[in-house]
């Protein structure tokens, strides 16, 4: 990556400002009228960025070919029980005739981050989506810097790549030693080259604390992403942290108002599948105002979770109108 943009990671990455991270413990931690307190701002930051209004993807979890070891990930490379699929053009297909029949207009792409991925495969898929009507999210992990820009001269207009925790130890050691630096200098190469860009972290990922949390939301505020995430961590029987403790959904709920609060230019706060269906309708209170309608062939879902699977929810479109409904929303066209 040019040292122009690993320069500019450097920025977000290297300081830090102890007033926000005191101040905001302590909202992390907040209970009963403070809590209540913290969700009245965030959704009426929520109201003043983009209405109220919900936004619906169809999340198609195209392959979970990795080429990553990831400890917190189901799917990681050194997994050698998991069956691995690529879907085919007729999956595709098939997914975005469900989202044309009910009228969702952004198709989600996630894959493993595989190295050997074909990059014009995945172009013509995107090709056909835009073909479609379709708007195009992708999160395929890092690439080459010419793949970013073949996918996006294909159609596709949004792309995530999350940095999971800015604790630089604890990121090289649950990524198999790559590099921060690097990952968040590709969020700002997408940025300027016409994506918009996506990125987010985990809630209670093992030896990350409630401080490297702030942290993260510290260097979250100063990307202004246009998407932004948090997960609960939940640990999967078939990664390396299977025996650690899951992460607290209160906290992870707190930090969706934290965001909402302190992202200004952050039209899109996700409402993550790891929250659990019970819990969609609190993220909504929280500030969120994005749910995935899982659109994946059934038989391949189980085999694409980098957490526990029964944790993690295959939103159904019903599902979404109630939460909706709960949450005072409308749902409405991507922006």
């Amino acid at each position: 990556m040019d040292n122009k943009y690993v320069n500019m990671a450097h920025e977000v990455l290297d300081s830090t400002d102890n007033d926000f991270i005191k101040e905001n413990l302590s909202k992390l931690c907040s209970k009963d009228d403070n809590e209540k307190k913290l969700r009245d701002e965030a959704r009426a930051m929520r109201r003043q960025v983009v209405g109220d209004k919900l936004f619906v993807r169809g999340s198609l979890e195209y392959s979970n070919y990795c080429s990553n070891s990831c400890s917190f990930c189901g799917m990681a490379g050194t997994n050698i029980s998991l069956p691995r699929y690529e879907l085919s053009f007729d999956d595709v297909r098939q997914a975005v005739n469900q989202l044309i029949k009910h009228d969702v207009h952004q198709l989600h792409i996630v894959t493993g981050e595989n190295w050997e991925m074909e990059i014009q495969r995945m172009c013509d898929v995107v090709k056909y989506a835009v073909f479609r009507g379709l708007g195009v999210t992708l999160v395929l992990g890092e690439l080459k810097e010419e793949e970013y820009e073949q996918l996006h001269s294909a159609g596709a207009n949004r792309y995530i790549l999350k940095f999971e925790t800015s604790n630089f130890e604890n990121y090289s050691i649950c990524k198999s030693g790559k590099n921060l630096y690097e990952r968040v200098a590709n969020l700002f190469f997408l940025r300027d080259i016409g994506y918009k860009i996506g990125t987010g972290v985990i809630s209670g990922l093992p030896r990350t604390t409630d401080k490297d949390l702030m942290q993260d939301l510290l260097v979250l505020k100063r990307i202004q992403p246009d998407m932004a995430s948090v997960s609960v961590f939940s640990p999967n029987e078939k990664s390396s942290y299977a025996d650690q403790m899951p992460g607290d959904i209160h906290k992870t709920l707190n930090f969706v108002s934290l965001m909402r609060k302190h992202l200004s230019k952050t039209q899109i706060i996700t409402c993550s599948s790891s929250c659990g269906s019970e819990m969609q309708v609190e993220a909504l209170n929280a500030g969120a105002n994005l749910i995935s309608y899982h659109v994946t062939p059934k038989k391949y879902a189980k085999e694409f979770s980098m957490y526990t699977y029964e944790n993690r929810i295959m939103t159904q479109y019903n599902h979404i109108k109630k939460c909706a409904e709960k949450g005072g929303l409308r749902i409405a066209r991507y922006i």
